[in-house]
């Protein structure tokens, strides 16, 4: 039998097991601190509670002469959002006639997702203007591959 240090009282089997189920939570709590940037971590935790990862995070111009996607990274799980800026630049570079010129987003900052309200701020993502993507042209070609027509 096990006694209180405190009240000096021996401890029953009932408080035996509030001290396992606390015991318990604790050791669940300090695992999920310690895989916290762990690769299972980031695939449960932030698919299940960040949209972030499930929503399709597309950018297009007005007429949808430029439209691309943003990948995600499989081993980081991470979105390269450099990716779309780069060959946002390089289709301005090699299509300097167009007046298609201002990339927009077609997704929606929703207020609801508080977990999301630093990205909402900071991220340049969010930053683009908004176009619903209704509005957007059906284009028969999208842009990337081949960004220059002599690419592809």
């Amino acid at each position: 039998m096990l006694v209180d240090q405190a009240t000096n009282h021996y401890l029953t089997p009932l408080d035996m097991k509030h001290l396992n189920i606390t015991a318990a939570f604790l050791l669940l709590m300090a695992w999920l601190a310690l895989c916290s940037y762990s690769y299972m971590y980031r695939r449960i935790v932030v698919t299940l509670f960040a949209p972030e990862n499930t929503v399709s995070f597309r950018y297009t111009t007005r007429r949808a002469e430029f439209n691309m996607r943003e990948e995600v990274s499989w081993k980081t799980g991470e979105r390269k959002y450099a990716t779309i800026e780069a060959h946002f630049n390089r289709y301005r570079q090699c299509h300097p006639t167009t007046a298609d010129t201002v990339l927009y987003r077609t997704f929606r900052k929703d207020a609801w997702q508080f977990w999301n309200w630093f990205a909402f701020f900071t991220h340049p993502r969010y930053k683009l203007p908004y176009i619903d993507p209704a509005t957007v042209p059906q284009s028969p070609r999208t842009i990337p591959p081949g960004i220059c027509p002599e690419e592809g």
